[in-house]
């Protein structure tokens, strides 16, 4: 039991580091945590990703449960691992939506038409008008839609405590079924042999012979059957925990819970999933009455540059402007990003 009361304390501790730096994740945590009770890592190559391995395989060390076998998923399932990066495209979407945007820098050198031939310069910077008036409104949309990046990833750790839980049972209910068909098939193949020896005896004819063979055949098929229908399962957990190789070694318990004396009251169901549930959440969050345009993804159709113009004033169509200067040499430069 100490044992378990420390490896508890040390993921507690290495699941607070890692959500303190990525806070994004800590918000998925706290809808996940209180329904699976079982933590969430995001790998960053860092000194946690190697705690949480020494956890593992701890974990896988000893007799796997169901609590155990969620933890493990949700700590190394390579699919959720890569659904974490959502939070971070996001969230530097967020960032993106705040910033401005880069103004366009316009030079020009003018040569008079007439003498003396001296240069003129020109100067302008042109800012998007239009970005600035609607910087509020993308901000405010690239939040609304990290809010549903973090309840689609907290509905994706939920999905996987699920099939992971399920995959489990699946695996210990696979083991008895093993169980119990090697247990018919040793009984067929003592009938048989015994009816062998009774027709040596003379006190039973050939076709019952004939009959408990095929008998003993087919439930050694139906054994054959059940060992592969094992390894399946076994196969399909390990691919939700995430584990290979050495890692697959691990031993389930062999027997399931006890049915829980207490039944769900069935009246409020409906409601505790409609109101709980995170899918739902984002399908919400998705029908404000804002969300109709994704403005964040849309350029302005017209051009709003107003540039504030230093030096000569601007030629006319022409070529040539009031004070005589006729076009020369002209260059935009962007600003860098």
């Amino acid at each position: 039991m100490s044992r378990v009361r420390i490896l508890a304390a040390i993921l507690a501790m290495l699941a607070g580091c890692a959500l303190a730096e990525q806070p994004g994740l800590r918000d998925v945590a706290r809808l996940t945590e209180p329904r699976t009770g079982k933590r969430i890592h995001w790998r960053a190559n860092s000194q946690a990703d190697r705690d949480v391995d020494a956890a593992i395989r701890d974990l896988l060390a000893r007799e796997l449960s169901a609590d155990a076998a969620v933890q493990v998923a949700l700590f190394n399932n390579r699919n959720l691992q890569a659904t974490y990066e959502e939070l971070g495209i996001s969230q530097s979407e967020v960032v993106q939506a705040g910033l401005l945007s880069n103004p366009s820098v316009d030079g020009a050198v003018r040569f008079s038409a007439f003498p003396p031939a001296l240069p003129g310069f020109e100067l302008s910077v042109g800012q998007n008008v239009l970005s600035l008036l609607l910087m509020p409104l993308r901000a405010s949309l690239a939040e609304q839609q990290f809010s549903q990046a973090k309840l689609r990833v907290g509905q994706e750790v939920l999905r996987l405590a699920a099939q992971t839980e399920m995959a489990f049972y699946d695996v210990v209910a696979a083991a008895a079924a093993v169980e119990t068909r090697r247990g018919i098939a040793i009984a067929a193949e003592t009938a048989a042999e015994i009816a062998q020896r009774q027709l040596q005896a003379g006190t039973t004819n050939s076709l019952d012979v004939a009959l408990e063979l095929a008998m003993s055949r087919e439930l050694r098929v139906a054994l054959s059957n059940a060992e592969l229908d094992a390894a399946h399962a076994r196969e399909r957990l390990n691919r939700l925990m995430g584990v290979w190789g050495g890692q697959t070694g691990w031993t389930a318990q062999s027997a399931l819970p006890d049915v829980p004396d207490a039944q769900p009251h069935l009246e409020t169901l409906e409601t505790l999933a409609v109101s709980t549930r995170l899918d739902l959440g984002i399908g919400r969050r998705c029908t404000a009455p804002w969300h109709t345009a994704d403005v964040s993804q849309q350029e302005p159709q017209s051009h709003a540059d107003t540039p504030c113009r230093r030096g000569h004033r601007r030629a006319s169509a022409s070529g040539t402007s009031a004070l005589g200067l006729a076009h020369g040499p002209a260059r935009r430069v962007p600003r860098p990003a």
